[in-house]
């Protein structure tokens, strides 16, 4: 082959082939010099906190502030134990005798204070020493006490029940009726009633235990007391005279009968208790205008006289079952007739009449009869 020729001019370039494998990389550069800064991005998200640090040591104390107010008072504490006592003191020289007190009780006229009269009570000291609470030593307003307001009744007075008696408990004089019938009252106290000028009448009270008319002394037509088969106590200490009747019947639980001072009944004088006890020192009153009973007393042991009597009509000592003795020690006067019947302890008839006809204090009208019979 012959040497290579002159080379010729360039061609065009042909269609650029398909690129070819990356070569290996060169070995790096030296560093460039830094540019000038760029101008600071905007601030990105803050991130989350990160862990906290270790505490720091503590600073100097700071100065002292100003004093507070002051706070609320605390509670009390307990009281702590007493001490033992400490002798006694030597004793104080005497005081000067004082004045004595004195009470000076007077009468008070019925007035403003007292509307039916009482009595004053004055307290004071005795500044001059007398004895006597004088006028000027009195001491203070006196105190009262009053009597009980006096009531007195013009008409009729009818207790039905304890509203009525209480409103009555005070009354003094009674110048219609006292009526007290088939009530359920257990006690009847009207012991300031002096007179009724009509009557007295009481019964039909089943419950009725006690009548207290202790203070009563006249009545003017007549005193019933009748049919209280509860009755115990019958109290009419003051009783002296009763124009009309007195009958006390059908209280057989009576036990006491006060009727000592009953001087004088115009009518008839009835006592038939049917009752068992002994009615202690019962007798008949020194006149009775009409004629005296005493019979159905099965409790009635000794039928006394002690006083001079004087019965107009009859007398009748009838059926009293447990009487065993007559015992007449001042005059007995008969109008009529004298009744001695069916008194079953008496001893007999002989003895009773024997005790009659040979009495005399036993007196009768001239036309009385004596009828004994029954007494065995």
């Amino acid at each position: 082959m012959g040497p290579r020729g002159p080379a010729g001019d360039d061609g065009d370039d042909g269609e650029r082939g398909p690129a070819g494998e990356d070569g290996e990389d060169g070995a790096p550069g030296e560093d460039g010099a830094d540019g000038e800064p760029g101008e600071d991005g905007a601030d990105g998200e803050p991130g989350e906190p990160g862990p906290a640090g270790q505490d720091g040591q503590d600073g100097l104390p700071g100065q002292d502030g100003a004093p507070g107010q002051d706070g609320l008072p605390g509670q009390d504490g307990l009281p702590g134990q007493d001490g033992a006592p400490g002798q006694d003191g030597a004793p104080g020289a005497d005081g000067a005798d004082g004045q004595n007190g004195l009470v000076d009780v007077v009468p008070e006229p019925a007035g403003v204070n007292c509307s039916g009269g009482g009595v004053a009570i004055h307290r004071g000291l005795d500044a001059n020493d007398d004895g006597i609470l004088d006028e000027g030593e009195r001491q203070g307003d006196a105190q009262y006490v009053c009597n009980a307001e006096r009531v007195n009744a013009e008409g009729d007075v009818v207790i039905g029940n304890d509203e009525d008696a209480a409103t009555f408990a005070n009354i003094e004089r009674i110048d219609g009726n006292l009526v007290v019938l088939g009530t359920d009252l257990v006690e009847l106290s009207l012991p300031n009633l002096r007179s009724v000028r009509g009557r007295v009448e009481i019964g039909g009270n089943d419950l009725l235990e006690v009548v207290d008319l202790s203070g009563l002394d006249r009545v003017g037509m007549g005193v019933d007391v009748d049919n209280n088969v509860a009755l115990l106590d019958l109290e009419l200490d003051s009783l002296n005279s009763v124009t009309g009747w007195v009958h006390i019947g059908d209280v057989p639980s009576l036990g006491n009968l006060s009727i000592g001072n009953l001087s004088s009944v115009g009518g008839a004088f009835l006592l038939s208790t049917d009752s068992a006890a002994p009615l202690l020192g019962l007798e008949l009153p020194n006149f009775v205008g009409v004629d005296a009973y005493v019979g159905d007393n099965p409790g009635l042991v000794r039928f006394t006289n002690e006083r001079d009597t004087f019965v107009s009509g009859d007398i009748a000592i009838h059926n009293n079952a447990g009487l065993q003795e007559i015992a007449t020690s001042a005059r007995l006067f008969v109008g009529q007739d004298l009744y001695i019947t069916s008194n079953p302890l008496l001893g007999g008839d002989a003895n009773v009449i024997d005790y009659v006809l040979n009495n005399d204090d036993i007196v009768g009208g001239p036309d009385a009869t004596l009828i004994v019979e029954g007494n065995q």
